[in-house]
């Protein structure tokens, strides 16, 4: 197998199980919870599971930041020029349901702290899942290990993963028909 077409494999098999993962592995429900004293960067902004998620300025995100820890650190770049929210080490966040509840801690922290930054949910997910797929394919790891939800990027993910779908739409009609002909022959024989 050639290479593209390997990557190719490998990005729709990622996909397949990135939306699926739910039925593998049923999950409890998790309630988010917001922190009552939220008033700088060092304190957590919500809780989310055994997870604090903490939301500030870059370098008081960088300050507090443990590698080591399992919490959800978010860069609030919304007051620059590009505004922009970026999830420190999105990657490792791949459960579907988990990326959907901290979008929507997301949502909720533009409603408590408005700005110019404008994204809607389900472009935040694809950029998301994009910067995902292309993490785990090794495709320049650097940039897209973390995932920056800029309002420049609000429909350009949309028409990525609507290629790599419909991609899978043309394999799996294929493969449909294909195993209707193999039905068939066995049928006549």
């Amino acid at each position: 197998m050639n290479k593209r077409k390997k990557s190719i494999f490998l990005l729709l098999l990622y996909v397949t199980i990135l939306f699926n993962i739910k039925n593998i592995q049923k999950k409890p429900k998790i309630n988010i919870e917001y922190s009552k004293k939220y008033e700088d960067t060092i304190n957590p902004y919500a809780y989310y599971g055994n997870r604090s998620i903490y939301i500030g300025s870059e370098e008081d995100i960088t300050k507090i930041k443990d590698r080591n820890d399992d919490n959800i650190y978010i860069a609030d770049n919304r007051f620059q020029d590009n505004s922009s929210m970026s999830i420190i080490d999105s990657y490792k966040i791949v459960d579907i349901n988990d990326i959907n509840n901290i979008l929507n801690v997301l949502i909720k922290y533009e409603q408590d702290y408005s700005s110019d930054w404008d994204r809607t949910f389900y472009s935040m997910k694809l950029e998301w899942i994009a910067h995902n797929i292309c993490y785990y394919l090794n495709y320049e790891k650097d940039r897209t290990g973390n995932v920056d939800l800029d309002n420049n990027d609000e429909e350009k993910y949309n028409n990525i993963l609507c290629v790599l779908f419909r991609l899978k739409d043309i394999i799996d009609l294929e493969r449909e028909n294909e195993e209707k002909t193999i039905r068939t022959l066995k049928k006549n024989n």
